[in-house]
């Protein structure tokens, strides 16, 4: 077995040879994810019900018209969800330099991905969004809506469990705004991006860049901040008539504002901060599937709004999907993209399709939020704001076939697919495998499975072998907040055999003997020879072996179920059948060539378990 660590272990435990033919290109992977979404059996945790309680939030609204110009809407307060549909906010109201106390109800629904509807009559019209992973944040946007020629945006924070302090604030955020000066015959704009630092104490330090009436340049202030509700802010700025209503989500990660007072009528804003993340995983941390929305305003074109979703592979890669309505004309973009983020989280975009060529931003404590504004171009205000949706799991296949039909049987190692697995991509380093990486756990009938590998879009996992055949519920949670989950079949055993193509297909992972070297075409089996073949999913072992942890070699763990192996379609003489020692989810099986094995390159191999077929794989074969 020692030079099994020099062949296998690649494809034992390396998530890209696991996943490399999955992943040949994004439509291969959104076609996965589409086919998941719509399969019959896949249950739901999220619901109407999962989002109850108060948020605070911030609507931001531009209304064109051909006759009236333009008018704004700004407006912050509390929504609350009763949990079974409907909603009711109160706050205040700013409309076209009107300020009045806002009382309002409407509806609201939410899918088992987490996307959103919302509809309050007079205020927010149809809209739709998605809340965060850990339903701390939402955003909705009217992108789809009736009308046409309204461009309706809406940030909300839940309310922490308990109160903030000054003290809560403590530290470095990334801050945008953007904001809309109504008081005389043209929209004065600015866009602004930049660092705003809170000493913990009730002062804070604010360097940005600003794009003000078409010239950006750098801008530095200092003020001071008082709490002012269980999760709200007061923050005095010198540049800004009255004070910024500022709201926070538990753990004051993210904050969304505007300012409401008599003094600043004529003024319609949207601040949004996020927390520096200070773990300097660069692009490493900017991985997993986002809703974003963007507000646009060009010179020249009028405004826009786009709402979809941006997927970022955390190595630099970025691919966006959207809806955008601009001055009225709606539109689809998709398109793929860079981003950069620096070791202190600030982030530089590509192009993002039809919203700007360049932005610049920050990426949230852990991920989870990411702000950015397009200030570099005095022509443009664009304004981004992006949260991590969901964890959701969209297929399983069995690790050593791909096949999704044998993903899981008891002790198998078996791949998922999905989106917001985990936080970044992480390799267990030592046996017995963790029960938590990254971020992720994976539960299968509610008992957690050893994790091999996790990634945002793929976890590598065992599962237990206390799971029984049936049908099996696979829930994910990322820091300990569930999204959906899969329903799929479990069967007593489901082989798979590890392949040199990484596919399930073609040449199998097979070692001679006699000196455990690899198997290859210039190095042919014989007839006659005992070879070793390596799979997973062989099902049950005698003595038992605990989940996630090393097959031992003294006693060996043999399969329970009856094997039969199929070479040239032949009968193999199977000498061992069980776990390969050292190993977790591993198995092996040394099996002898039948002698009169007709020779040739492509020999067809297939291993039966229990009755359960293996993907056919092949082997060379010599006289």
């Amino acid at each position: 077995m020692d030079s099994l660590s020099g062949i296998l272990p690649e494809c034992y435990s390396d998530p890209w040879l696991l996943t490399m033919r999955f992943s040949v290109s994004r439509a291969v992977f959104f076609l996965i994810l589409a086919f998941a979404a719509s399969r019959q059996g896949t249950a739901a945790t999220l619901s109407a019900g999962s989002l109850q309680g108060n948020y605070s939030f911030v609507l931001h609204t531009v209304e064109t018209s051909v006759a009236l110009g333009f008018s704004f809407t700004s407006a912050f307060g509390t929504i609350t969800f009763d949990g079974i549909g409907g909603a009711a906010v109160q706050g205040a109201i700013n409309r076209s330099n009107d300020l009045q106390q806002l009382n309002a109800s409407g509806t609201y629904s939410l899918d088992s991905r987490g996307l959103l509807q919302l509809s309050i009559p007079n205020v927010l019209a149809a809209s739709s969004g998605s809340v965060s992973f850990d339903l701390n944040t939402l955003l909705a946007t009217n992108v789809e809506g009736p009308n046409a020629l309204s461009h309706e945006v809406l940030l909300a924070a839940r309310w922490p469990a308990q109160p903030i302090s000054p003290g809560s604030l403590a530290g470095r955020y990334f801050l945008v705004q953007q904001t809309i000066t109504a008081t005389g015959p043209t929209p004065q704009l600015e866009n602004s991006f930049g660092t705003i630092t809170f000493d913990g104490a009730g002062s804070y330090t604010l360097e940005e860049t600003a794009n003000r009436a078409g010239s950006a340049a750098p801008r530095s202030t200092s003020g001071t901040y008082q709490v002012t509700g269980p999760g709200t802010v007061a923050l005095t700025l010198g540049f800004l008539p009255g004070a910024v209503s500022l709201a926070f989500a538990p753990g004051a990660a993210f904050g969304v504002g505007t300012t409401l007072s008599e003094s600043s009528r004529g003024v319609h804003n949207l601040f949004v901060l996020t927390k520096a993340d200070a773990a300097g995983l660069a692009n490493a941390a900017l991985g997993g599937a986002y809703q974003f929305a963007a507000i646009g305003v060009e010179v020249g074109a009028g405004f826009s709004t786009s709402m979809g979703r941006a997927l970022y592979f955390g190595d630099g890669r970025a691919f966006y999907d959207l809806r955008q309505n601009r001055m009225g004309v709606f539109e689809t973009a998709e398109g793929n993209s860079t981003v950069s983020v620096g070791v202190s989280a600030q982030t530089q975009f590509g192009p993002v399709p039809n919203v700007a060529e360049a932005l610049q931003g920050g990426l949230g404590l852990s991920g989870d939020g990411l702000i950015a504004a397009a200030v570099s171009d005095p022509a443009l205000h664009h304004l981004l704001v992006a949260i991590r949706t969901p964890a959701a799991p969209a297929a399983a296949s069995n690790a050593a076939s791909f096949l999704e039909a044998t993903a899981l049987s008891p002790g198998a190692l078996f791949s998922l697919f999905g989106t917001n697995l985990a936080r970044h991509t992480v390799l267990a380093s030592s046996l017995p495998l963790p029960r938590r990486m990254g971020g992720a756990t994976v539960k299968i009938n509610g008992i957690e499975a050893p994790l091999l590998f996790v990634s945002p879009f793929q976890i590598n996992a065992q599962v237990p072998f206390e799971v029984s055949p049936g049908t099996a519920e696979i829930t994910t949670a990322l820091d300990g907040a569930a999204g959906s989950s899969l329903s799929v079949p479990v069967s007593a055993a489901g082989p798979g055999i590890f392949t040199r193509s990484l596919d399930g297909q073609g040449p199998g992972i097979f070692l001679h003997g006699s000196d455990f070297s690899l198997v290859t075409e210039s190095r042919p089996a014989r007839r006659g020879e005992v070879i070793l073949i390596y799979g997973t999913g062989f099902g049950g072992v005698v003595p038992s072996v605990p989940s996630g942890g090393a097959a031992p070699a003294d006693p060996l763990a043999n399969v329970i179920g009856a094997v039969n192996v199929r070479i040239g379609g032949r009968d193999g003489e199977v000498d061992f059948a069980g776990l390969a020692p050292g190993f977790a989810g591993l198995y092996q099986l040394n099996v002898r060539i039948p002698p009169d094995t007709a020779p040739a390159s492509n020999v067809p191999v297939v291993v039966t378990i229990a009755g359960v077929p293996s993907n056919s794989v092949t082997i060379p074969v010599a006289p």
